[in-house]
């Protein structure tokens, strides 16, 4: 899904105006960026939690000429899905308890 369907599937959920829609789902995703970004974890109730991955610097080869290179260290976004999301997309979406 693109995101652009993605906001015609929301404005049709809602009844919002498709640009007020996508105004909407771009401050989302905007926050969620913001948030990770700083280094902090975005949970998202019964979907999730965004967070971020420190990769540390390594030695790594071109696949090409087989010469080692230096892979710089670098950040990752990382998704976890939750207990509840991953029940419901798995078809068992009644909780126990």
């Amino acid at each position: 899904m693109k995101t652009s369907e993605l906001v015609k599937a929301v404005a049709m959920e809602t009844g919002l105006t498709v640009s007020a829609t996508e105004k909407a789902v771009n401050a989302v995703f905007s926050a969620i960026k913001k948030g990770v970004g700083a280094g902090g974890e975005v949970k998202i109730f019964k979907f999730g939690t965004f967070s971020v991955a420190e990769l540390g610097e390594r030695e790594g080869r071109d696949p090409r000429t087989g010469v080692s290179v230096v892979i710089p260290a670098r950040r990752r976004c990382m998704y976890h899905q939750s207990i509840t999301f991953k029940r419901e997309l798995n078809g068992n979406g009644e909780e126990k308890g």
